[in-house]
């Protein structure tokens, strides 16, 4: 015959039963709680390797970020002529006051006919003019 294991229970330590407990103010009767943290080593603040990578990662990216926000507000805008197609009906006097405004509109037509090597006010429609900034 073949031997078969008897289990045996095995006699637990019991618990002691939960205990409901008033709610006491802390400033009528202070109880000091062993193993509660201190006002003192709740604020300090420990940081893992991981954490001081991804921080460092994160000041580095924005410093980034700002540098290149503030060469694009600094770099002056690209300073070529721009130009204009001439519709019909339009004369040079119409076309470099609308190209100029901030000009007196001779000095405007001043301007563009130099920039165009035009020696009258004579444009045709559909012709383009290089306007100067």
């Amino acid at each position: 015959m073949s031997a078969v294991p008897v289990l045996v229970p095995v006699a637990r330590p019991t618990r002691p039963h939960l205990r409901l407990v008033p709610d006491l103010h802390p400033t009528s009767f202070p109880v000091p709680v062993v193993g509660a943290p201190t006002a003192k080593s709740a604020t300090r603040l420990r940081l893992t390797r991981r954490g001081v990578v991804a921080i460092g990662t994160v000041l580095a990216a924005m410093t980034a970020l700002c540098g290149v926000l503030v060469a694009h507000a600094i770099a002056p805008a690209p300073a070529g002529p721009a130009s204009v197609v001439v519709q019909s009906g339009q004369t040079l006097s119409e076309v470099a006051h609308n190209a100029l405004p901030q000009l007196p509109v001779q000095e405007a037509v001043v301007r563009v006919q130099l920039a165009n090597d035009l020696n009258s006010l004579q444009v045709s429609a559909g012709q383009t003019l290089l306007i100067p900034r």
